[in-house]
């Protein structure tokens, strides 16, 4: 009976002892395949608040376009204003100092007078221009009335007189157009009576 335990005890010790072999080499794998630690920052949760610049390049667009000009010629003093200054209602942008009369010869005398001609000429086109559209909007106006009356008395389709409160609307923004016009003109012919009366000075 001796002789059967011995080389069993033998087995189960060389079993025993490559268990514990292949156990030492599967945790001498695992120690060296770990992942290493990664280096990180701590710090302490607090309530602050957070900015955060963003440098980007535009396009500077000129919305409106303002044209300043003067009847006569002369000399520009400094501007007191830069660019960017907020300019209230009234207030002066720059100040013209006259300039010296020059000697105005034949023709340019001629020139000038046949400005205001033209000045005079346009004047006439948007006063008569004005005039017709002062006798459009009348019509449109009894056209409206006599849409709106018969819409009522249903005779006429309500489109019929949407269309005729459209053609007012049209007719009242052509006369406002043309007494702008008017207005303009009126001006360009101040300012060519103004550049021959300076330059007979």
């Amino acid at each position: 009976m001796n002789d059967d335990t011995t080389p069993r005890r033998r087995r189960v010790r060389l079993i025993t002892a490559a268990t514990a072999v292949a156990l030492a080499i599967a945790a001498l794998l695992a120690w060296a395949l770990r992942p290493a630690a990664l280096p990180v920052e701590i710090a302490t949760v607090q309530r602050g608040d957070f900015e955060q610049a963003i440098e980007e390049d535009g396009v500077l667009r000129l919305l409106q376009r303002y044209t300043v000009a003067a009847p006569t010629a002369g000399e520009l003093l400094r501007p007191g204003l830069k660019v960017g200054d907020t300019v209230a209602e009234g207030e002066p942008l720059a100040v013209l100092r006259p300039a010296a009369p020059s000697m105005i010869d034949s023709r340019t005398r001629e020139v000038l007078r046949q400005r205001v001609g033209s000045a005079e000429a346009a004047l006439a086109a948007t006063r008569a221009q004005a005039a017709r559209s002062q006798a459009a909007l009348a019509q449109a106006e009894l056209d409206a009335r006599r849409s709106e009356e018969l819409a009522r008395a249903q005779f006429v389709a309500p489109s019929a007189r949407e269309q005729a409160q459209l053609n007012l609307t049209a007719a009242r923004q052509a006369l406002a157009g043309a007494q702008a016009e008017q207005r303009v003109a009126a001006h360009g012919l101040s300012e060519a009576r103004a550049a021959l009366a300076v330059e007979l000075q």
